[in-house]
């Protein structure tokens, strides 16, 4: 599919949700930067885990930000090559009844439908992936209206809602 974002550092991009995430960002990375020595894994912050946690990426000596998310069939992946980057995509039907409101609202927020509620949470989401922390760090402790980084709300797929956020 297209670049949803595409900027100079930056591809932020729709997939179908058929591919391994991990191995879909190394080929993406040896297609950019035109060479193989690309490696793309996963680190878990808590345990040290592989299997799990925060994707990270490398090209040759060089970091790369990367997150990614899935859902509903759709795989959202983002590259940064300047700065942290985070991306979460959810389904309206599915997060709505799935989610208790409480979880996500920090002192002081309110939403007054179900898509403001969804807007909501995966723009917080998408800040704490990339904070590196994901949902280990409670949502209601993130007020959106102090986030000092670029957050964006992202074109998506009929049913769904995707956020990014840029530190």
């Amino acid at each position: 599919m297209d670049a949803a974002v595409a900027s100079p550092g930056l591809v932020v991009r729709w997939h179908s949700d058929v591919f391994d995430a991990a191995s879909l960002v190394r080929e993406e990375l040896r297609r950019l930067y035109g060479v193989r020595n690309v490696m793309v894994g996963r680190l878990c912050g808590q345990c040290g885990g592989s299997g799990h946690g925060r994707p990270w990426a490398r090209v040759g000596d060089q970091p790369v930000h990367v997150s990614w998310s899935r859902s509903a069939g759709h795989l959202l992946t983002a590259m940064s090559f300047s700065r942290p980057v985070g991306v979460d995509v959810e389904s309206l039907e599915v997060a709505v009844p799935a989610w208790p409101l409480a979880d996500a609202l920090a002192m002081g927020e309110v939403v007054t439908s179900a898509a403001e509620f969804v807007r909501l949470w995966v723009a917080k989401e998408a800040i704490l992936k990339a904070h590196g922390v994901g949902l280990a760090e409670p949502m209601s402790g993130l007020r959106l209206a102090e986030f000092e980084g670029d957050l964006r709300e992202l074109e998506a797929p009929r049913g769904l809602v995707a956020a990014l956020a840029l530190l």
